[in-house]
Formats: structure tokens, C-alpha cells, sequence
């Protein structure tokens, strides 16, 4: 005869493909065990002051969960689903990121405009123009930013360096014990690139006054996805206290993936990244 946790043990790994299922199970495990304690102890709880708390939870469980579910639903639902769960993972990515599709087309409908602007053309005609120009390109920064959210592997290599503050990425400490001596936070964006281009990858950094401390901004294809070997990174430096863009251009010559490297070398003070983003250089 099959063991009955055994058999709930095995059936329960398959409900741990992505937060919503996670949650589910969760709520499984506490009704249950609830539930057990109420058909097998009800008979040895004395009086309405051990039965009611329990009585309580029972009809009052269902309706926190229905609430926090409503919330998730309303507020969050982006962070409900594994990028399995769509059909293709890149739409995913775009959930969180933008459609790279959408930037392109903007870019095509800006060149159009741009080349409107002739002598020929009045004076308030290319003023209209310039406008709607600029409109497009302050759309295009949108979809073009990284935002610094709970998709980044944080301290990827062990240590405490890193930490996330409202929108931007925080890094100190004065040592780090990790085999590298660095250590920093990294993303995994996959197949949102096209094979033989090549992206300008940039990030807003700025230090604290007396910062030692260095950063660095490192990417590479080495995701999972196959075949892969770009790998390009910058010196690791110690940003102005004004703060500075640093960039570099990375060619997706083997796969269409990229994995994004904020690294930190330890020093006294602090430095914070803000602004990463992924564009295709201007020309």
C-alpha cells in the first residue's frame, strides 16, 4: 500500500511551477493539517474556549485567502506565472521589460517624421514635428530600461554587498568573502536579442563622497541558452559622487540571450546603479 504522505509528496511537485501554484499549495498544507486537527482532536478539546479559535480559523481562512488572492490578482498579477507558462519565453521577458518590437516600430515612425523636416517645410510644421519626435524618443527610453526588481539574481556569488532600494541597486562593504574577492547581482534576459546585432548595454552610477569601493559592468550570453561565448566587461572604476553612464557594446553573435553583471569590488563607502539599459547603439 502506497504511503499516503508519500503519494501527496510526489503529487505536490508538480504545483511548484511558478508562484501561483506555490500559493496554492500553501493554502493546501495549512487547511489540511487544519482540517486533520479538527476530525481527529475535536472529541479531546474541552469546552467553547479551545473549540471556537479553531472553529474560527476555519470559516475565517478562506476569506483572508480570497482577499490576498484578489490583491495578488489586481496589483501583482505579472509576478503570478513561470516563464514555462507562457508560450513562447520571451513573451515573459516583454511582460516585465517592454516589447523590443514596439521600440523598433517607434524608431521606424521617428525616421519617417525626421525626414519630413525640409527647408520647404514651414517653420511650425517642423516645430510639430521636432515635438512628436521627442515624444517618441522619451517613449523609446521606456521600453529601452531594465527595471531593478526581484528578476535580479542578487549577491549571485554568496556575499552581502548588494541590496535593492526602491528603483536602484545598491552596493557596499569594505571586504567579501567569495573566491572572486567581488561579488555583485546579475539578470538573465533570453531570446530578446537578434543574432548578429550588436547593443549598447548602460547603467546610471554614482558614489558617495570618500567611496573606495569599484563597480563594474560586465555581460555575457552564458544563460543555458546554446552555443554562447561573448563576454564583455569594463574596468572596474569608482563612479563620480555627481554620477556617470557607463556603457559598452555587446554583438549577440551566437545566441539571441544576454545576462547582465552589476559587479562590486569592496571598498569603504557606497555606490548605487540606477537607469540599466538595452538599445541599439545611436548612430
Amino acid at each position: 500500500m502506497n504511503n499516503p504522505v508519500t503519494d501527496f509528496m510526489e503529487k505536490a511537485k508538480g504545483l511548484t511551477k511558478n508562484p501561483l501554484e506555490i500559493i496554492g499549495l500553501f493554502i493546501s498544507f495549512i487547511y489540511g493539517f487544519a482540517c486533520l486537527v479538527l476530525g481527529t482532536s475535536l472529541n479531546n478539546l474541552h469546552g467553547s474556549e479551545e473549540r471556537l479559535p479553531l472553529i474560527w480559523f476555519i470559516i475565517l481562512f478562506p476569506c483572508v485567502v480570497l482577499g490576498v488572492f484578489t490583491f495578488l490578482v489586481i496589483c501583482h498579477h505579472k509576478k503570478l506565472y513561470a516563464p514555462s507558462d507562457y508560450k513562447d519565453e520571451k513573451n515573459f521577458v516583454n511582460t516585465f521589460l517592454g516589447n523590443k518590437e514596439v521600440a523598433s516600430d517607434l524608431e521606424a515612425v521617428s525616421d519617417q517624421l525626421k525626414s519630413l523636416k525640409t527647408d520647404e517645410k514651414s517653420d511650425q510644421l517642423i516645430e510639430s514635428i521636432s515635438k512628436i519626435t521627442n515624444k517618441i524618443e522619451k517613449i523609446k527610453e521606456k521600453y529601452e530600461k531594465i527595471p531593478i526588481n526581484n528578476l535580479w539574481w542578487l549577491n549571485h556569488w554568496g556575499s552581502n554587498c548588494a541590496s535593492i532600494v526602491g528603483d536602484k541597486m545598491i552596493f557596499s562593504g569594505s571586504s567579501i568573502q567569495t573566491q572572486q574577492g567581488t561579488d555583485g547581482s546579475h539578470i538573465d534576459l533570453n531570446y530578446i536579442l537578434e543574432v548578429g546585432k550588436t547593443y549598447e548595454i548602460s547603467c546610471f552610477a554614482k558614489s558617495d563622497i570618500n567611496t573606495t569601493g569599484m563597480f563594474q559592468l560586465w555581460c555575457h550570453d552564458d544563460t543555458g541558452v546554446k552555443p554562447d561565448g561573448v563576454n564583455v566587461a569594463t574596468d572596474f572604476k569608482t563612479p563620480s559622487t555627481e554620477g556617470e553612464r557607463i556603457k559598452l557594446n555587446f554583438k549577440a553573435d551566437y545566441n539571441k540571450s544576454i545576462r547582465i553583471h552589476l559587479q562590486y569590488k569592496p571598498g569603504q563607502g557606497r555606490i548605487e546603479i540606477s537607469d540599466v539599459r538595452i538599445s541599439e547603439p545611436k548612430t
